[in-house]
Formats: structure tokens, C-alpha cells, sequence
């Protein structure tokens, strides 16, 4: 099963890079959020799938990027990667998100409309982000990349007489201060035998933490969640 979705998410978070800003150095407040003092906002994006059903297994594959830039006027000063930005400062920043994920899931039927699954999710994940001073020409920029392996639980409900179906599906992991969450809860319809409408929601929390021995730890959230809609194509 082929399918592309129109996701309309709202990117929300906090990052806390300060790079080398001097050991001992203390910020009242480290953790710039991309909403309230960078000015991100409502975004949407088309992931794309693969799903492969079968009697007991289920394999899924999604491909999902999210490119925003957006300027701003700071009401407050905050530090990036050993820059200070000041109040008032104008700066444009950019955050670029990819996520490559992969699952597996075994499915048990418990009823002729009803199934209960577990499996492993294992996303890739690639987040890029700069922040650019306008006002004085001064630019940051920042790469990470990590492997994310979530235990999943799934219920499946579905009606094979009136073609449609409800996956209820959710994800998580926690690793000393690092942890992840994922959920999507969708509705199927389908159309012909080949062609088939779905909407749902879904959330994807993701909050990396490295801790720096004498510097501040660098963390990373980074939440998308929002409904979306598509249509899959079965061969």
C-alpha cells in the first residue's frame, strides 16, 4: 500500500545550545523556544508511506521533512552556539527536520473486527537549525542526528464489509534524560478495490539531552502534532 498525506503540524520546542560559552557560566533562563522567541508557526507537510499487511505482520516505511524559516524582532537576549543576540535584534532563523522511520508490528486477532499489536518503530532522525543576527551580520548553525528505537503498542478496528478501518497506534522510549513519544490515531476508508481516503492525528515528541561535563548540557525538544488526510493506493 502505497500513501501521501497533507500533514498540517504545529512545530513546538526548546533548544539549549550554547556551545562554548565558559565554563561555571550560568544563564537564568538557557532554553530558546522556537514559538515564543523565535516566532515559528503552523506548517504543513506531504510525508509519504509504504505499508505492507499481512495476516499477522505489519511493515511500515515514512519519509517526512519539514523546512520553516521565519524573522522575528527578539523581546528577549538569548545564546546559540557561543552567540549572544540581543533585545531587539532582528534575526532570521531556519530550522530544517527529517525523519526516515521504519516499522514493524505483530498483530494478534482477537475478534473478527478487532486485532491488538506490538512491534519496534526506529526513526532517523536529522535536525538542522541557524539563527541569523541581521542586525549585525552574525550567523549559528547547528546539526544533529540520532537513531530513535520506540516499543509499540497498536490496536486495529475494521469492518471488511463496509471497507473501513481505526489504527490506534503509540510509541515510547526513555533513556536517562533523553525520551521519545509517538502516537497516530487514523481513520480508513476504502473507496474501490484500489483506492482509499484516511485522516487522523499524530504526534511525533522528541527530547535529546548530551550532557557536557563542566558546560551546560545540550538539549533538544522538538514536537510536531496535528491532524492531517491522504489517500493510499492498494496493489
Amino acid at each position: 500500500m502505497l500513501e501521501g498525506n497533507y500533514f498540517h503540524t504545529d512545530p513546538s520546542g526548546q533548544i539549549q545550545l550554547l556551545g562554548d560559552i565558559g565554563a561555571g557560566v550560568t544563564l537564568l533562563s538557557p532554553e530558546i523556544d522556537l514559538k515564543d522567541d523565535l516566532g515559528f508557526t503552523k506548517k504543513g507537510v506531504i510525508p509519504f508511506g509504504v505499508r505492507l499487511l499481512g495476516k499477522t505482520t505489519r511493515f511500515e516505511l515514512e519519509y517526512l521533512t519539514m523546512n520553516q524559516s521565519v524573522d522575528t524582532v527578539l523581546t528577549r537576549a538569548v545564546v546559540f552556539q557561543g552567540i549572544n543576540y540581543a533585545v531587539t535584534d532582528l534575526v532570521a532563523s531556519e530550522l530544517r527536520f527529517r525523519d526516515i522511520s521504519g516499522s514493524i508490528r505483530y498483530e494478534s486477532q482477537v475478534s473478527p473486527y478487532m486485532s491488538v499489536g506490538a512491534g519496534i518503530d526506529i526513526d532517523g532522525v536529522r535536525a538542522e537549525g541557524t539563527i541569523t543576527d541581521v542586525t549585525r551580520s552574525v550567523t549559528a548553525s547547528e546539526t544533529r542526528n540520532f537513531i530513535i528505537p520506540t516499543g509499540t503498542l497498536a490496536v486495529n478496528l475494521h469492518d471488511a464489509a463496509r471497507h473501513i478501518f481505526v489504527d490506534v497506534k503509540a510509541s515510547y522510549i526513555s533513556y536517562q534524560d533523553s525520551k521519545a513519544k509517538k502516537g497516530r490515531i487514523e481513520v480508513g476508508w476504502a473507496i474501490t478495490e484500489n483506492i482509499g481516503i484516511k485522516a487522523g492525528w499524530r504526534l511525533l515528541d522528541v527530547t535529546y539531552v548530551k550532557t557536557r561535563d563542566a558546560l551546560p548540557d545540550d538539549r533538544l525538544h522538538i514536537k510536531l502534532d496535528g491532524y492531517y488526510g491522504g489517500v493510499f493506493l492498494v496493489f
